[in-house]
């Protein structure tokens, strides 16, 4: 059997995602999305078991700002997506460094 071919320079998220999870996940989907939005994120990818935004768009979203942490014990999340030029959306963006 032909080992899977990984690129290094990817043309999408999606190709980012699904990279990612091959290589670091055993293919097993992201557990934890702290910025999900609306997830339009994944495209037609599984969404992850856990989403939080700090302002929610639909009653599976949990709501909580990412600059005050998140509402989980250390060490209980196997894999987060982190998309944080989203999550700083609302903050000034001549602070970040």
């Amino acid at each position: 059997m032909k080992p899977e071919f990984i690129k290094s320079v990817m043309n999408s998220d999606r190709e980012v995602l699904v990279a990612v999870k091959l290589c670091f996940l055993n293919g097993e989907n992201f557990e934890l999305d702290p910025c999900y939005s609306t997830g339009k994120f994944y495209e037609d990818l599984d969404r992850p078991e856990k989403k939080l935004d700090k302002t929610p768009s639909s009653p599976e979203i949990t709501q909580n700002d990412i600059m005050n942490g998140l509402p989980y014990d250390n060490y209980s999340i196997k894999s987060i997506v982190l998309t944080h030029l989203l999550c700083l959306e609302h903050t000034d963006r001549q602070k970040i460094t």
